[in-house]
C-alpha cells in the first residue's frame, strides 16, 4: 500500500493518513508516492501548461468583467456572483468555486484570508478581488484591487 506520507511545503501542513484500523498488516510504502506527487507539481507537460493557461484566461476575463460591473452599493458576495457567473456562462466553469473567494472593500479588503464577502461597497474604498476559476483541476489564482468608482488617482 503507497501512503502519501509528507509535509506540503507550501502550507507546512502534514498529509493526512488512513485510520491504522486499515493499514494494519499490510505492507506500506510512505515513501514513493509523496516523492511521485512532489515532482508532479513542479514539472509540467505541454497539456497541463495548456490547461493552466486557460484557467488564467478564464480568470483574467472575470477579473475585468468584475472591474467593469462593480458599483457603490453593491455587495461583496455580488462582486463574487459576477465573477462566478461569467466563467458559468461563458466557459461552463460549474457552480463550485476552486476556493473561497476574498471579496473586500475597504477595512475588510485589508483582513487577511476574509471571505465573508457580506459589506455593502462605497465611493472613496478600495476593493480587493482574490478569486480564480480552475479548467480541468488547474487553478489560476489572481489578486486584483481597485477604487469602487473605477477612478484611480
Amino acid at each position: 500500500m503507497y501512503l502519501n506520507d509528507g509535509v506540503n511545503s507550501d502550507s507546512e501542513l502534514k498529509t493526512m493518513l488512513p485510520d491504522e484500523k486499515y493499514t494494519t498488516g499490510k505492507a506500506i510504502d510512505r515513501e514513493t508516492l509523496y516523492e511521485v506527487m512532489a515532482e508532479s507539481r513542479v514539472i509540467k507537460n505541454d497539456e497541463e501548461i495548456l490547461a493552466l493557461r486557460w484557467a488564467s484566461q478564464i480568470t483574467a476575463e472575470a477579473h475585468v468583467r468584475v472591474f467593469n460591473t462593480v458599483r457603490e452599493g453593491m455587495r461583496e458576495s455580488q462582486v463574487d456572483s459576477h465573477f462566478n457567473f461569467y466563467g458559468q456562462q461563458n466557459y461552463l466553469t460549474g457552480r463550485v468555486a476552486p476556493y473561497l473567494p476574498i471579496c473586500g472593500c475597504g477595512h475588510t479588503a485589508a483582513t487577511l484570508h476574509y471571505n465573508v464577502n457580506n459589506q455593502y461597497l462605497k465611493n472613496g474604498q478600495t476593493m480587493l478581488t482574490d478569486q480564480g476559476h480552475s479548467f480541468h483541476h488547474y487553478i489560476s489564482d489572481v489578486t486584483t484591487v481597485f477604487p469602487v468608482n473605477g477612478k484611480f488617482t
